[in-house]
């Protein structure tokens, strides 16, 4: 039960950060109210921000574009636009972390596994005014509280990240096949969340890893930089890669912190199966 939630929620992550990526009608005047598709995506990351080792998923996922006159699940995310305004809209802010295995993680060996941490709030979405229909850009918000998910869907709450972001969508013309998006972002959490990854308690300290209290603050400031491209009128590839860096992180001096520079990966494939005009 808890793996099928689990990728359930992880199938609505990607829907927001990733699937939404790649619609061939990104600068259409003229959009269909929604498109209705399958993917299937890799992804390299990091088991934690500042871990050392990193993982490779890959996971099947459908997806949903939705343009209603005030729910919208396309390009900038799941939000609903409750006043009447084309700048301010309010969104959705969701995280996922995968499980932990200590034994997969030369820092954390003799410490507990962790369990998956999922996040879910709300997020306020400002887009800036222009004519240009090739490009978007849009300031956002996010605000999350996180749960771990333990077996028998045991949720534990595990603190507050709130998330400014800027993201940027081009393409270099009307008929282009090409659509780059890029993201950057700086993540601040309280105690609670930070402890989850880095905190050292007394009976797992040894000569190489000094306990350790985490405190709030910045998580980590992270960019990324991808491309989708139509490879034919109902199959897309997008790809992107993502920078992450700790230094100037709340808990970089926690031992679980190997490095402050993470980087990884995403490719992925995806279907158009069906579209809707009104």
């Amino acid at each position: 039960m808890r793996n099928l939630f689990l990728s359930f929620f992880l199938f609505f992550f990607l829907l927001g950060e990733a699937s939404a990526q790649i619609s061939k009608n990104f600068t259409k005047k003229k959009q269909p109210i929604y498109e209705i598709g399958a993917g299937i995506i890799s992804l390299s990351l990091p088991n934690y921000p500042g871990a050392q080792s990193t993982t490779l998923r890959t996971i099947p996922f459908p997806w949903v574009i939705y343009r209603g006159e005030y729910l919208k699940a396309d390009e900038e995310g799941n939000r609903v636009q409750l006043i009447k305004s084309e700048g301010f809209e309010f969104g959705v802010s969701g995280g996922f972390n995968f499980p932990i295995k200590s034994e997969e993680n030369e820092a954390r060996n003799g410490m507990p596994d962790t369990d998956a941490l999922l996040g879910f709030g709300p997020g306020l979405i400002f887009r800036y005014p222009t004519e240009d229909k090739l490009t978007r850009l849009t300031f956002g918000l996010g605000l999350r509280v996180n749960y771990s998910v333990a077996p028998g869907l045991h949720f534990k709450e595990q603190g507050f990240v709130a998330e400014p972001n800027v993201k940027l969508w081009h393409r270099p013309s009307s008929d282009s096949r090409f659509t780059l998006f890029s993201r950057f972002s700086v993540a601040f959490a309280d105690a609670k969340y930070n402890d989850f990854f880095y905190g050292i308690e007394e009976e797992f300290k040894t000569e190489q890893r000094k306990a350790f209290d985490a405190k709030s603050g910045v998580v980590d400031i992270g960019g990324s930089l991808g491309f989708s491209m139509e490879l034919t009128k109902h199959l897309f590839l997008f790809t992107s890669g993502f920078y992450s860096n700790l230094t100037l992180a709340a808990n970089r001096k926690s031992d679980l912190v190997e490095t402050q520079h993470n980087t990884g990966f995403i490719f992925g494939l995806s279907w158009m199966f069906f579209e809707k005009y009104l």
